[in-house]
């Protein structure tokens, strides 16, 4: 379902990475534990399969970056009035302290909430030396190559559960949402952006599928996608430090958008570059 204009959008078609359509998954959920099995013969960190897909559209919305909305789409681009130095986000103790009071405030002014409570940071720095599932240390994880929505409906439920103690019962009566807040630590952004899809164009039986997000103190779950042509898929070119996507992983409210897939894409290199790009780093806080 077209939500805007999407004439007045340049287009690129690109090569992206969804759940493939494995028997596998006939016989197993998909998974991908966080905790290395470096020692246990036979381990499995995961059994997760990609399948690529050519020439999928993906729209800019540079320029006419109020089209999307949270309610319409899941996802929406605000600035923040500060930039940080790429080397603070070394940091755990800056970011925890610093950091989560000020993406606190940004996102009630950007979304009106009364109450937000940081859960978790991601810092993503991409090489390209590792392989496309492996995490890499604290600090150096890689972008992700598949599509996904960060939490289940059933998972976000268990997150309030988690984090608010017992305040949980009270909060679970009203709205809610889980909201991610992503941003390159440097700009312009040109290696592995973000890209995002309208939730309106995803068909949810049919190209979700729930998969287990293993750590050592808790059990996730996210929902990996599948491949559909129907759906609609956009990013923002260049985009700056001071820009943050903020989108939907879960939203209790039927009505509106309710979550986000999204993945990150690989841009063709500029006709006339010469020098390599920089290498992806980017923050998400949830």
């Amino acid at each position: 379902m077209a939500t805007h204009d999407q004439g007045k959008m340049a287009r690129l078609n690109l090569k992206i990475g969804y759940l493939a359509d494995a028997d596998i998954y006939r016989e197993e959920k998909p998974f991908f534990s966080n905790i290395p099995f470096f020692n246990i013969p036979g381990a499995k960190q995961h059994n997760l399969r990609t399948s690529f897909y050519d020439d999928v559209p993906i729209r800019d919305v540079r320029g006419d970056e109020s089209a999307v909305s949270m309610d319409r789409h899941g996802f929406m681009l605000a600035k923040k009035a500060v930039i940080h130095d790429e080397t603070k986000f070394l940091d755990e103790k800056w970011i925890m302290q610093d950091y989560y009071p000020e993406i606190t405030d940004f996102i009630k002014t950007q979304l009106g909430a009364r109450k937000v409570v940081i859960f978790d940071h991601t810092v993503r720095r991409a090489n390209p030396d590792m392989p496309m599932y492996q995490r890499g240390p604290l600090g150096n994880r890689q972008p992700s190559k598949m599509a996904h929505v960060d939490q289940t409906a059933e998972a976000a439920e268990k997150r309030v559960r988690y984090h608010m103690k017992d305040e949980a019962e009270q909060l679970l009566k009203r709205r809610y949402q889980i909201v991610n807040c992503w941003h390159p630590l440097f700009g312009p952004l040109r290696d592995y952006p973000l890209i995002l899809c309208d939730y309106f164009s995803v068909e949810k039986d049919r190209d979700l599928r729930a998969s287990d997000l293993i750590f050592p103190h808790y059990l996730g779950e996210q929902y990996l996608c599948q491949y559909n042509p129907r759906h609609e898929w956009y990013y923002v070119s260049d985009q700056q430090p001071n820009e943050c996507w903020l989108f939907k992983c879960h939203d209790s409210v039927e009505s509106s958008a309710r979550f986000t897939v999204h993945n990150s894409v690989d841009l063709p290199k500029p006709e006339n570059a010469t020098a390599p790009l920089s290498r992806r780093s980017a923050v998400a806080v949830k």
